[in-house]
């Protein structure tokens, strides 16, 4: 029986809530074409692909980021591009308090939080998730 990780479930969690921006923006985007749609549906798409992968497949494509040197770009563009919505739901939720702002500002906010963390951080908790330990030293023999 396959053991579901609190990472495997928070995984598929994010994965469910990016297809709702992905299929809006998506759906606008072939309405009536602008740049702004096609980035913002094209990239929550993106991370419904991401996501859906394997936890493991997931630190595999994290290690081959770190391993060329792009891994602090990858999570500053992330920060980035959570900025745009809660730039633009985070005002509006202190405006007129609502549930479909309220989601949307607090997750951009977490997912901006999540990818400025010090790396170290991210990575204890992502052990400590999927169930890998790193040994603390080396037993004597």
């Amino acid at each position: 029986m396959r053991r579901f990780t609190p990472w495997t479930i928070a995984s598929v969690g994010l994965a469910l809530l990016h297809t709702l921006p992905a299929r809006h923006h998506l759906r606008d985007m072939a309405a009536y074409f602008t740049a702004s749609d096609a980035w913002k549906g094209i990239g929550a798409a993106i991370a419904v692909a991401l996501l859906v992968v394997p936890v493991r497949q997931q630190a595999g494509v994290i290690a081959i980021l770190r391993h060329a040197r792009l891994l602090v770009l990858a999570s500053a563009l992330l920060v980035v591009v959570h900025l745009v919505p809660a730039l633009d739901h985070v005002p509006k939720l202190l405006a007129s308090p609502n549930f479909a702002d309220g989601w949307r500002a607090i997750g951009s906010c977490l997912a901006i939080v999540w990818f400025g963390a010090p790396r170290d951080l991210q990575l204890a908790v992502m052990r400590r998730s999927i169930g890998c330990v790193r040994p603390s030293s080396p037993s004597p023999s």
